[in-house]
């Protein structure tokens, strides 16, 4: 099977990195990460391709945050400057403007009156949501980790499920209150070990697999979610946990590695 291989190497500010998104500020694009070490998010912008200077926010001390953060596993463009942080336990979502250092919002994960899926989500407490995507109508798409893979769509209370995954790469919402609840959630067949973080790509949504070191394609039809096509990551690729595809076609992976030194590698771009 061919594989995507590495091109560069960068530095990444945070040790074992577990979330990588593409966001804009000033109409230029940014690399942002997140790692389950601490609770901060760093943004660098892209110069000729490459992540300049890195900048941190510490989100458990900005304005509006919660007092219960715990580890971030994903990070996501919210549209507008905004990030999307994920946090594995407590299960939450957490809306940082980084550059005003301002928690915008905060909502607990809801899971208590499905009690099949509560069974499974429960099962193990660092093995709960690891990717997160924004989507129409204050929506939000969770992969869970494993044992097994879901995905998960999170809607405010009260709200019904929905039929697709809309609203990728628009400006988010912000729901009412301090909860969201599962609107949907379906076991993703043919699923590799685990997966990680997810990226909207060409009108796609791609998740990452650690175990498997590949990228593969969540399909949604109705009320099931598949994996379509599976894409094979350089060997070189060790715990790949984070992904980002910018505008123009480059494409970062971050690693979860315990030395900062070239744990966020630029791939060869997968071409549909």
């Amino acid at each position: 099977m061919r594989r995507l291989r590495v091109l560069a190497r960068y530095d990444s500010p945070v040790r074992e990195a577990s979330g990588l998104c593409v966001f804009t500020l000033g109409g230029r694009e940014h690399l942002a990460v997140v790692g389950d070490r601490r609770p901060i998010v760093a943004w660098a912008p892209l110069e000729a391709g490459a992540p300049g200077e890195w900048t941190e926010c510490d989100v458990a001390h900005v304005a509006g945050a919660p007092d219960n953060i715990g580890q971030f596993e994903g990070v996501a463009d919210a549209g507008e400057g905004r990030l999307l942080v994920l946090g594995e336990e407590p299960a939450m979502l957490i809306l940082v403007d980084p550059v005003a250092g301002r928690c915008l919002g905060w909502w607990s994960i809801s899971v208590t009156d499905l009690p099949d899926f509560q069974e499974l989500w429960d099962r193990d407490d660092n093995s709960r949501g690891e990717g997160v995507l924004p989507l129409a109508d204050s929506r939000v798409l969770i992969v869970k980790e494993k044992d097994p893979v879901l995905a998960v769509e999170l809607a405010p209370p009260g709200e019904p499920s929905s039929v697709a995954w809309k609203g990728v790469g628009e400006a988010w919402r912000i729901p009412a209150g301090n909860t969201l609840t599962v609107s949907h959630w379906a076991e993703v067949a043919d699923a590799p070990g685990d997966l990680s973080d997810c990226e909207p790509v060409a009108g796609r949504v791609l998740a990452v697999s650690d175990q498997d070191r590949c990228l593969v394609e969540l399909v949604r039809e109705g009320e099931s979610v598949s994996v379509g096509k599976r894409i094979a990551l350089d060997k070189a690729i060790d715990k790949p946990e984070g992904l980002a595809v910018t505008a123009s076609g480059d494409w970062f992976v971050a690693m979860d590695a315990p030395d900062r030194a070239g744990a966020i590698v630029e791939i060869e771009p997968f071409r549909y």
